[in-house]
Order: structure tokens, then sequence, then C-alpha cells
């Protein structure tokens, strides 16, 4: 138990100069109610009686001492809370250091949290991979908890969009590989988000997933670690190289090679030779491993991609936790998301859908934002959501306009927070499981925007 015989007395004098401050001035509470929180009190006592503020501010009750002592006694009728309370109304007259007294009650809290951190990663009893794992994720929720201490004043902040707005640096986006999707997205992915890509099985979402970072690959400037939890080494660099060649499945099993074979193996090796592509397969799916691993990548090669097959495959390491599916997907998916604003990374993530799609007929079985599988949490915390959908799988072979659904599918961007919602459609090879842009798109991306020699000093 925490108290005031095992502490240093500054850090008392500091929560008690708080508290007798709070009580005195239950205005000044309001100013900071969203920043302290009642973790940041090392003595018991005074962590209760800060939580106890926060209740009554919730109800719209009063904050004063005879309400306070009335609640405490309840809770603890053993503790001498009148005693308490008059050792800490002594403090309470420097209402003009306040914002002094917080800073400080901020950095005794984050100080012990290191050394709880260093501790536990020098406990020997712990296993080596376990400590790891704890300590990145407790970096990165201490991170997260003060990271108003970082923020930049709005001013500031609009400043720089002001400047940057429309002028945004071609290099920082991270390109699908399709034309009509980047122009949808506003020139391509962005690193800080996160991306939901979500199919039925055999709709094509591994290979969406490939398609995509293939083209990452090929455009040679940023890393990507591509995380599978379902395909072992063996199936996913068949099913890669398949992809990448834009040649049948079938026939690489068979062991027949096209004429490209070994210039595109050869690519895949110096992409990941230099860093620039990573494979990893996790057999135990367990989450908290899967964090530490995407730090590792980071720390040894850089990071500016992260792409996972199953969001569902993903393991929870509490059992008292896993017990409910949805609460798990989304405590997960909301720490991915938090590690890929600190680390500065684009996540994404292939999502399972429900049967929901396939029991609209009406509809053409095209999936909708509603049919991610297990979790509303998924909608809420992504920043972009595309679904797959091919009718020629439910033995629709027309569009709606007439045409032919024959090696086509469609992408629906059904979630775009800085963006249009749109559904477009791309050509998808089945044998090899690939993405492609339609042949028009093609056209234009190799003629219609080159400009002629004669005229280039023109632009």
């Amino acid at each position: 138990m925490n108290t005031k015989e095992n502490i240093y007395p500054s850090h008392a004098m500091v929560e008690k100069t708080i508290l007798a401050i709070f009580i005195r001035n239950s205005k000044a509470l309001n100013t900071y109610v969203l920043r302290i929180k009642a973790e940041y009190f090392h003595i018991e006592e005074y962590a209760l009686i800060y939580q106890l503020m926060l209740e009554l501010i919730k109800e719209n009750a009063p904050i004063d001492e005879p309400i306070l002592l009335n609640y405490l006694v309840g809770l603890q009728p053993e503790y001498d809370w009148q005693k308490e309370f008059e050792e800490i109304k002594i403090w309470g007259e420097f209402d003009d250091k306040l914002e002094t007294f917080v800073n400080k009650l901020e950095e005794n809290f984050v100080n012990r949290k290191f050394v709880e951190i260093a501790l536990m990663i020098s406990d020997l009893g712990i296993p080596e991979q376990k400590r790891i794992t704890n300590s990145v994720q407790q970096l990165l929720d201490l991170k997260k908890l003060i990271s108003h201490k970082t923020e930049e004043p709005l001013s500031r902040l609009m400043l720089e969009v002001m400047n940057t707005i429309g002028n945004q640096d071609k290099e920082d986006k991270i390109g699908s590989g399709l034309i009509k999707l980047n122009r949808y997205l506003g020139g391509g992915f962005e690193k800080k988000q996160l991306v939901v890509v979500g199919a039925r099985p055999g709709m094509g979402k591994t290979g969406l997933l490939m398609s995509m970072c293939n083209a990452i690959i090929d455009e040679g400037k940023k890393r990507v670690l591509y995380i599978s939890l379902c395909l072992n080494p063996k199936h996913f660099l068949t099913l890669m190289l398949a992809n990448r060649l834009n040649y049948p499945l079938s026939k690489i099993y068979a062991g027949e090679f096209p004429p490209n074979y070994q210039s595109g193996c050869n690519s895949l090796l110096e992409a990941e030779n230099t860093g620039f592509f990573k494979y990893y397969f996790q057999t135990d799916n367990d989450f908290m491993n899967l964090m530490a691993e995407i730090n590792n990548h980071r720390m040894r090669y850089g990071l500016d991609v992260v792409m996972i097959d199953n969001l569902q495959m993903m393991d929870e390491s509490n059992p008292v936790f896993y017990q409910n599916r949805n609460n798990t997907i989304g405590k997960n998916l909301r720490r991915m998301k938090q590690m890929a604003e600190e680390l500065n990374f684009l996540l994404v993530v292939g999502s399972e859908l429900s049967r929901s799609a396939e029991r609209r007929a009406n509809t053409g079985s095209r999936p909708m934002l509603q049919d991610l599988k297990d979790s509303g949490w998924i909608e809420e915390l992504a920043d972009k959501v595309i679904l797959i959908y091919r009718p020629e799988n439910y033995g629709l072979m027309e569009w709606e306009d007439g045409e032919s659904t024959k090696g086509q599918g469609e992408l629906i961007i059904c979630k775009n927070n800085l963006g249009v919602m749109e559904n477009l459609r791309v050509n998808y090879d089945e044998e090899s499981r690939r993405f492609s842009n339609t042949e028009e798109l093609e056209f234009l991306q190799h003629n219609l925007f080159k400009i002629p020699e004669s005229r280039e000093d023109e632009f």
C-alpha cells in the first residue's frame, strides 16, 4: 500500500496542495478534469479523494469538505478522514501555483512508471519475450496518457495546414497500384491511417493485399512488413509470386514457370535483402507478440507500411477479456491504431465479413459496412474501409449496366474519412489472385498523361 510514510515527502506535498486547491475552488478542477487522472496520485487515500471529486462533478454535485467526508467515511469508516482533511487544508494557499504543481504531479507519475517498467524488465522470473512485449505496450500506453504535453497549439497547427493543404508531397502518399482507387483516396494512402479490407471467403481479400504489397515493393520507396496469421511461408511465397508475375497459381504448383520467373524472384529477394519488404509468419497469433514483432522490425529496418492478412485470427493473451469476442477485436484494433499513430506507419488489415450480404439476394449480395465480422469497433476505428465484391462468384454474369462481370470485381469504398465513398470496377485474375486496372485505365496511365517532348518546356 502507498502511504505517506513510504514515498518522498515532496510527492505527498504536491498531492496535498492540488487537492486542497480543488476543495477550496472547485472551478479550478473543471480546468484540469480531463488532464489529471486518479492514478497520478501515489497515495491511495489521495487518489480516492480525487476520484470522488470526479464523480461529484459528473453528478453536478457541489464539492466541499462535508460532502466529501460523508462519502469517504461510508467507503472506509476505519480511516481517520477528518484528520486527513485537516492536514490537506494547510496546503491550499497556492492557487496561483496550481499549474506548477500539476506539472510536478505528472512528472512524479511518469518517473514512477519508468521505475516500474525497469523493474519488470530486469525480473529474471518473467520470460524474456513477455518482458519485452509488456514493456513495449506499457511505454506506448504511458506515451498516450501524457500525449497532451507534446500537443501543438491550435494556431500553429492551423498555420501548418494552410501552408501545406493542396501542396502535399506525392512522396508521402502510398499508392495501391490501382489508378482509380488512388484517385478516390486523394493520391493514395497516408501514414498513421488504419485501412480495413473486408471480403467474404474466396472473394480475393488476400489477393488485394498482395497486389497492393507488390505495387509498394515495385515503387521501391516505402518499407513494408507483411504479417500472415493464416498462410505458412511456403504457401505465402507461392501465392505472392503468382500474384507478382500475374501467372496461374496451379502452373507454379505444377512446376511450370513463366519467362519472367527469375527476374520476379530476384526483385523480391532484393527488396527483402534491402529491408524494403519483410514477411513474418506468426504461429501462436498472440496479440502482444505481434505488437512486439512490429516494433522490433521498425527498429531494425525502418517501417512505412504494415499489412496483416486476417484481423479475426488474432488472439487475446488475457483469458478474461477473451470471453467477449467483440471487445477483444475492438481492444486489439484500438491498440494497433495507436501504435500506427505513435510509430508513424500505415496499417492495412484484412477482415472477414458475416453472411449477411449473401442473404441480400435482391442487391446481388453486395456487401455493406455493417457486414464486417465480429465487431462494430472495426467500422468505428478504421479511417478507410474497402470491401471486395465479385458478382461472378454468385453466378451473376452481368453488371447492372449490362456489361459482363467475367474477370472483374468491384472495390467498395464504404468509409473514407478524408474523401468520397465510391464503387469502382477493377480487373481480377482468379488464377493468379491479382487485382489490376481495367484496360482503359491502363491506356490512360501509359498514354494520356505523357507530355510530348516538343512541348515539355511549356510545363
